[in-house]
């Protein structure tokens, strides 16, 4: 997962849209400047859209590593979890191979 703000105003814009789009990524924010998109795969799909998207102007990226979840009812570990209450964070969970 990444999440990639681009400056974007005029012509432009119409033009990094089309690229978006066109990379199967998401334009989830946007504002008379910027725009921001959010683009999930593996990570040569998403350097090659950062890539890509180089001839605007990068503001910001953040990215993540991987992510899962099992599917199932069953959570991949079975320690149990407290929901989150005000002033309470979840419990560390240990990282997943």
């Amino acid at each position: 997962l990444a999440l990639i703000k681009i400056g974007a105003t005029g012509s432009n814009r119409d033009e990094a849209i089309r690229l978006i789009h066109a990379s199967s990524a998401t334009v989830v924010d946007e504002s008379d400047e910027t725009l921001i998109i959010e683009a999930t795969g593996e990570e040569p799909t998403i350097n090659s859209l950062i890539r890509s998207l180089e001839e605007f102007d990068i503001l910001e990226i953040m990215r993540t590593g991987r992510v899962a979840m099992k599917r199932g009812g069953s959570p991949i570990d079975n320690t149990p979890m407290e929901p989150a209450i005000e002033g309470k964070s979840a419990p560390d969970v240990e990282a997943v191979p």
